[in-house]
């Protein structure tokens, strides 16, 4: 792991060179068709350096927004190779200080400023090196300091066209960046003229990288402002996916074959099995990368290897936990084993010091602690058996999560306090309330927010068992042998890897990739994952933030509690803060940014009834405020409040779950090797009940 001073620094007078041991496919015809010299284009590294200084792209257009003092790029293309145009382009939004105008005329001096525009129009930023901004929490930046947002959004994977950057941050003077991704159901055309989807291959982290080297390569020029060295990539969901692999890796050249394919600028393809990773500017080599310096991951599925296992076996530990087959309960079982033992194969460490927490109970955080799954029946006898380290740190970290939620209830003032007979409160008695007896609320369920009971069970806010459903274990199959061989079958094609002997699913997993040589990871993350979310493993999220830890990323776990799902703040209102907070920890001369002061409710909020959940059974607080329980406690909570009914390992249709990568009939979350040997290994005692069941 690189210090935070070494990201993204550009590297003069140096060509820097990567080895892979990929050799590129190639075309076997001795003639040079028309076909082919089209194709070397993507190839040649003047014509791309040339094609994207964005200086030479005539249908540059700048818009002005005078309510939020910003001037919006139209989308471009991000590559000098599109296969699908409107789904490989980028736009960039800039605020309106670090611009004195657009040059219409190429004489480096602004034609058109915020006063006199009056509608989009062409030509060259001319940036102001003077301007600064300084933010709502008190960094100040300049149009060579501002740090640069990826925002990477769920919807963009279904856009006809390429997105727009939003002018969100331009008041807190970042440089906002949207980009198009091609998804699981688009269709282009291969080299050989023939239809295919473009689901089949990463595609969407491979557009984002090509999107991030881009703007970089025109900052370097001078046609964009913003630090170069101080990316940051935030999303949700897919878009959170994407974010944790961004930052999992840089530069890595796992996806070189697939940049130079589309003809991305400063990755260029030696054809000797090396790659070189650098741009010309003014006649001078200049180093490159794909990386971030950051990022802030909502929601992510960030292994697809571990994801049915790890919620297989935190339902698992819920022995009150109601599955709707006996089927279903069977494969939990035998998915709880085999991620024990993965877990225990890994060889996970982690210093108590870096979580925060005293995981082996001795009194301090001082200790290295080995995290193992363990199972005895006598010993663990509430939780299906499994106990260890592993299991402690869960169990900590889940607990500390809660508590972190009610000590930031003061940060909130949109929340409706009730009384025990479900009065609301008056203006005067919230204004009394003190930290305990908000806490104490909170237990309740005696409060509102106005996100809250949307993703409830039962309306009156108590916590509830699983949906109970009587249906087909599969709409799909008919029975477990074509099941069984329709996996086998695919997964196998998985492991054949594709047209570049890439295995898929692995380059679109931030564990498999990070910390492998040469890769430059992020300075920090934020991983952000509802304790409420039944389709995403906390467990998941837990191995990244190790992965990550170990790594020497200054990593943040936020589980977020509370029926909204959110902590003191909103996910993309806590975006400024975060930036603001690392940009003052891990850049030189910066202001060290702390968190704002209480906010004091002084009026109640506009609920009519309580939609809280019910807590108190299950948690207990002490005369201080501080709460307790036990993991068989937590897990009940986090079992029974799931948004879904039936966690993804139980759903064997590969339709029953969306998400960007794979194709157009299948989905990549089930391309899972361990879910196979599974299933393969327990044939005999899953095959019987699964064919009965299914009927």
């Amino acid at each position: 792991m690189k210090s935070s001073n070494y990201y993204f620094k550009k590297i003069i007078a140096i060509i820097t060179v990567f080895s892979v041991s990929i050799i590129l496919s190639s075309c076997d015809s001795a003639n040079e068709t028309t076909e082919n010299k089209e194709a070397k284009k993507e190839y040649d590294r003047e014509y791309i350096e040339e094609t994207l200084n964005l200086a030479n792209n005539p249908d540059r257009k700048w818009k002005y927004d005078k309510d939020t003092d910003s001037w919006t790029l139209s989308e471009v293309s991000a590559v000098a190779y599109p296969q699908i145009p409107e789904k490989q382009g980028v736009s960039v939004c800039v605020p309106g200080r670090y611009v004195k105008g657009i040059d219409t005329d190429g004489d480096e001096s602004e034609d058109v400023d915020f006063q006199s525009y009056d509608q989009e129009v062409g030509g060259n930023l001319v940036i102001d090196d003077e301007a600064q901004i300084t933010s709502k929490n008190g960094q100040t930046y300049t149009a060579e300091t501002a740090p640069v947002i990826f925002d990477i959004k769920n919807e963009n994977y279904d856009a006809v066209s390429n997105p727009i950057a939003s002018t969100e941050f331009a008041d807190e003077g970042y440089i906002s960046v949207v980009c198009g991704t091609r998804g699981k159901n688009d269709k282009a055309k291969n080299s050989e003229k023939k239809e295919v989807f473009t689901g089949d291959s990463p595609f969407a982290i491979v557009d984002t990288k090509n999107a991030i080297r881009f703007v970089r390569y025109n900052q370097l020029l001078g046609n964009l402002p913003g630090s170069a060295d101080h990316i940051v990539a935030i999303g949700t969901g897919a878009g959170g996916t994407l974010a944790a692999l961004l930052a999992s890796t840089g530069n890595s050249t796992e996806y070189y074959p697939y940049e130079v394919e589309a003809g991305a600028v400063g990755i260029y393809d030696n054809k000797d099995g090396t790659y070189t990773n650098t741009v010309v500017i003014d006649d001078i080599d200049m180093g490159i990368t794909d990386g971030v310096w950051g990022c802030m991951a909502d929601a992510p599925d960030a292994s697809l290897t571990e994801a049915e296992m790890a919620l297989a076996f935190e339902y698992n530990l819920d022995n009150s936990h109601y599955y709707r087959s006996h089927f279903s309960e069977k494969l939990a079982g035998y998915l709880s084993k085999e991620y024990m033992n993965h877990i225990n194969e890994l060889g996970l460490k982690v210093s108590e010091s870096l979580v925060a927490l005293d995981i082996n109970a001795d009194g301090d955080t001082d200790d290295e602690i080995e995290l193992k799954i363990e199972y005895s029946t006598s010993k663990y006898p509430y939780t299906r058996g499994y106990g260890g380290s592993y299991v402690d740190l869960y169990a900590e970290l889940y607990l500390s999560s809660l508590q972190n939620c009610v000590d930031e209830l003061s940060y909130r003032t949109d929340i409706t306090w009730f009384h025990s007979g479900h009065k609301p409160m008056t203006d005067a008695q919230v204004l009394a309330m003190t930290q305990k007896a908000k806490t104490r609320a909170f237990l309740d369920g005696r409060y509102a927010t106005p996100n809250a009971g949307k993703n409830k069970n039962k309306s009156d806010g108590s916590i509830s068992g699983q949906t109970k459903e009587s249906k087909k274990l599969s709409k799909d199959h008919t029975d477990f042998d074509e099941l069984l061989e329709e996996y086998n079958s695919d997964i196998n094609e998985i492991k054949n890897g594709d047209k570049y002997s890439k295995n898929i699913v692995d380059l679109i997993d931030p564990i498999k990739q990070i910390g492998k040589d040469s890769v430059d990871e992020a300075a920090w993350s934020v991983i952000s994952v509802g304790t409420a979310r039944s389709d995403i493993s906390l467990l998941d999220s837990l191995n990244l933030h190790i992965a990550m830890l170990n790594e020497e990323i200054d990593s943040v776990l936020d589980w977020k509690w509370s029926v909204d799902q959110t902590s003191s703040f909103e996910f993309r209102q806590s975006v400024p803060l975060r930036v603001d907070e690392m940009f003052g920890k891990h850049v030189e001369d910066a202001v060290q940014i702390t968190k704002p002061a209480e906010v004091i409710q002084k009026v109640n909020g506009k609920g009519k009834k309580p939609n809280g959940e019910k807590l108190k059974d299950f948690v207990k607080m002490d005369y201080y405020g501080k709460l307790d329980a036990e993991l068989k406690d937590l897990i009940r909570i986090r079992t029974s409040a799931g948004t879904n009914s039936i966690p993804s390992f139980d759903v064997f249709d590969y339709d029953g779950l969306d998400f960007v990568f794979g194709s157009e009939t299948k989905d990549a979350r089930h391309w899972d090797e361990h879910l196979l040997k599974v299933m393969t290994e327990n044939e005999t005692y899953l095959k019987p009940i699964f064919d009965i069941e299914n009927k």
